[in-house]
């Protein structure tokens, strides 16, 4: 009788070790998804930096650049009137 009662809660014991080892994978799934998400973002993030940092220097540039670039199309503009 005892011996009876032994492995059906040994069966039990293990039934709820087992269930609540799927319940921590799901569990540590769940965080993995998470930070895969956060990190998803934090890369969006520094797309956005990057391109923000390339525009400003493509803008310093032009700015930089302006009057010499004013003045190349400026004599395009006279050669080309003078046809």
């Amino acid at each position: 009788m005892m011996g009876g009662h032994t492995v059906r809660t040994a069966g039990r014991l293990c039934t709820a070790m087992l269930s609540s080892s799927h319940f921590l994978r799901g569990r540590a799934w769940g965080a993995r998804a998470v930070r895969h998400a956060d990190e998803r973002g934090q890369a969006m993030l520094e797309y956005a930096i990057i391109g923000g940092i390339v525009i400003i220097g493509a803008l310093a540039v032009l700015v930089t650049l302006s009057g010499a670039l004013n003045r190349m199309f400026a004599q395009i503009a006279n050669t080309l009137s003078q046809y």
